[in-house]
């Protein structure tokens, strides 16, 4: 083999390996296509050419008229305009999905732009020889080769390059728009993550006081009765064995808030006796519906050492509990030492108060009232499911 035969094997070898890499992006574009887009721009393609066939109608109508034309030449002018158009806004399509694949610059899309507006010249260039092109070129009448390529360059160039501009500056907005979304979901599971560690927190703050409160007042009761203090040890031993995989639980019913309650209130009556009365008003049929733990016993906890056990005789709590369609209210009521002049909320309610809106938002409340001629009652209100 001659060193010219050599030389130009080797430039169309360097050729060959620059073109492949275009002519497989053109095709990794052309299998990403969707049906949708794929329909909307041949939509957009076929009111183009719709548009090419009015600006040409008044000359060809006044051609029908003459009897200068026929109406079988007519409809096959309009069929060719709507399908050319439709072609030349596929070649645009694939075009822009190419330049898609980059970096999205506008130097991509200017070139992209170039080259479908060169493809879709030379397209037209090929077929006008063998097809009517008279309704592209619009009421100015090219005859010429050159004028109709000169026509259609101008044409495409100008329409072409305006749907591409609008097509990039609203693919822009909704990237950002996505981008904006995206970053507003992970800032809520972030904000969601937190707010389970807060809740945690403050669940891991009430379970350690009610264990010490129930601890201080067995050692108290040794100090008197060492029998019935035993038997209020192993009477808690059963409720902590129970209760504890409870209290971290993130799911809860009504029921089981209202046994731990009332387990609760047993051990309490150990030490207060018949200082201690209570009562629990809850329907059955509300026994399965969903409440967070750990709500009830603070207040109940409150109640009693604020309310109740001052008192040298003592006092009573009721628990009350109703629901609607859509809502749970469960009330504990006493007729402690709470007054209006002296209703305030201490650590712990404040602390439930924050758990309440971690986890319903504005969609809880959580109300203390004064009774008459005293006591206090405490209301809660959450979402039946």
């Amino acid at each position: 083999m001659n060193p010219g035969n050599t030389r130009a094997l080797g430039m169309r070898s360097d050729l060959a390996g620059r073109i492949a890499p275009h002519v497989l992006q053109v095709l990794n574009a052309w299998r990403t296509l969707t049906r949708a887009r794929l329909g909307w721009t041949l939509s957009i393609g076929t009111i183009i050419g719709v548009l090419f066939i009015v600006t040409n109608s008044g000359r060809k109508i006044g051609e029908l008229l003459r009897g200068a034309s026929s109406v079988e030449g007519a409809l096959l002018e309009c069929a060719t305009a709507i399908s050319v158009s439709a072609v030349v806004a596929v070649i645009f399509l694939l075009g822009v999905s190419v330049a898609e694949a980059g970096d999205r610059g506008w130097s991509r899309y200017t070139v992209a732009t170039l080259v479908c507006v060169g493809a879709s010249t030379l397209f037209v260039h090929i077929i006008s020889p063998y097809v009517p092109v008279a309704a592209l070129t619009g009421w100015y009448g090219q005859r010429g080769q050159e004028s109709i390529d000169g026509f259609v360059f101008a044409n495409v160039l100008l329409l072409g390059g305006l749907a591409t501009v609008v097509y990039v500056r609203l693919a822009r907005v909704r990237r950002s728009e996505a981008a904006l979304a995206g970053a507003e979901i992970a800032r809520a599971i972030a904000g969601r993550q937190v707010l389970k560690a807060q809740l945690a927190s403050m669940q891991a703050q009430v379970e350690p006081k009610f264990l010490f409160n129930t601890l201080e007042l067995v050692e108290s009761l040794y100090e008197r009765d060492v029998r019935h203090a035993d038997r209020v040890l192993d009477d808690l031993i059963d409720f902590l064995r129970a209760a504890m995989p409870q209290l971290r639980g993130a799911a809860s019913t009504l029921s089981r808030e209202c046994a731990l309650a009332e387990a609760y209130l047993r051990i309490l009556c150990a030490r207060m006796g018949s200082r201690l009365g209570y009562a629990f008003e809850v329907p059955p049929e509300l026994g399965s519906a969903p409440f967070p733990p750990m709500l009830l016993l603070p207040l109940i906890d409150n109640a009693i050492r604020h309310g109740l056990e001052p008192l040298p005789l003592g006092g009573r709590i009721n628990v009350h509990a109703t629901a609607s369609a859509e809502r749970i209210r469960l009330a504990v009521i006493d007729n402690g030492l709470g007054d209006r002049n002296g209703l305030r909320e201490g650590a712990g309610l404040t602390a439930l108060r924050e758990r309440l809106a971690g986890l319903y938002g504005a969609d809880s409340t959580f109300v203390l009232s004064v009774n008459e001629p005293h006591g206090l009652t405490a209301t809660i209100e959450v979402p039946r499911q």
